[in-house]
Parts: structure tokens; C-alpha cells; sequence
């Protein structure tokens, strides 16, 4: 604090037995607890380090979980549309077969039917043209 008031620009007054630089350090060995502190301080930072490089390693391991995941979601989507339209299409295909095998049939049963009322018609004109020919004879001959 002293510091940063000289700093400022501020003179500061201290009596020297409170002075700072008068008072006697610690009685122990003060820098090999220091070293210990530091020791086992930069022992936690690596721990944290490592903790973090396991906590991102994980993370990227589920992120591509993840997107594995929908990746297989997609291409089994994609074969079943694939399935799906492919089925529909068939589908449309064999219904397309059928009407056509469908109206081939009635086709040839109009023509089956068309011929049979023509063979019946011309016997039965045959057969009005000879009964009328006989009727004609006998109204002739009497």
C-alpha cells in the first residue's frame, strides 16, 4: 500500500520501527517452504492439466459418438426412402402391368363379343333372307 502511494506521488512518513523494511523475516527456513508450496502447487496444475486433456479427450469421444451416430441414422434413412420409393415404384410398375394385362382382356372380350353378334346377325339375316325368299315363292305361286 505504502508503494502504491509513493507511486501516486504521495511522500509517506513511517516511523522506523514500524518500518517495513526494519522488520525481521520469519525464524524458520522461509524459502525451502516456500519450494515445498511451489512443489506441490505445480503438481496440482499438472493434475489439472491432465484432467483437462482427459475431460476434452471425452468430450471429442462423444462428440464423435455422436456423429457417428447420426450419420447411421441418416443412412439407414437414406436406404429406407431408397426401399420405400423403390417399393412404390415396383408397385406402380406391377399396377401398370395390370391394367394393361387388364385392358387387353376386355379388349379381346368386345372384339370375342363384337364377333359373335356379327356371326349372329348375319345367320339370322340368313335366315330372315331364305324364310323371306320362300315367303316370296309362295305368295308367287298361289
Amino acid at each position: 500500500m505504502r508503494q502504491r502511494w509513493e507511486d501516486g506521488g504521495v511522500e509517506v512518513r513511517v516511523h522506523k520501527d514500524l518500518d517495513e523494511m526494519n522488520i525481521p523475516g520469519p525464524s524458520w527456513n522461509y524459502s525451502k517452504e516456500y519450494q515445498a508450496r511451489e512443489s506441490s502447487l505445480n503438481s496440482f496444475v499438472e493434475m489439472l492439466k491432465d484432467l483437462t486433456q482427459l475431460l476434452v479427450d471425452v468430450a471429442l469421444r462423444f462428440m464423435n459418438f455422436i456423429q457417428h451416430s447420426l450419420q447411421s441414422i441418416k443412412q439407414g434413412s437414406i436406404e429406407i426412402g431408397g426401399s420405400v420409393h423403390e417399393s412404390f415404384r415396383s408397385g406402380s410398375v406391377k399396377c401398370e402391368e395390370t391394367m394393361r394385362g387388364a385392358v387387353e382382356i376386355i379388349r379381346q372380350r368386345v372384339e370375342e363379343i363384337t364377333s359373335r353378334f356379327t356371326e349372329a346377325r348375319s345367320k339370322l339375316a340368313d335366315q330372315w333372307k331364305g324364310g323371306a325368299e320362300k315367303l316370296s315363292q309362295k305368295l308367287k305361286i298361289t
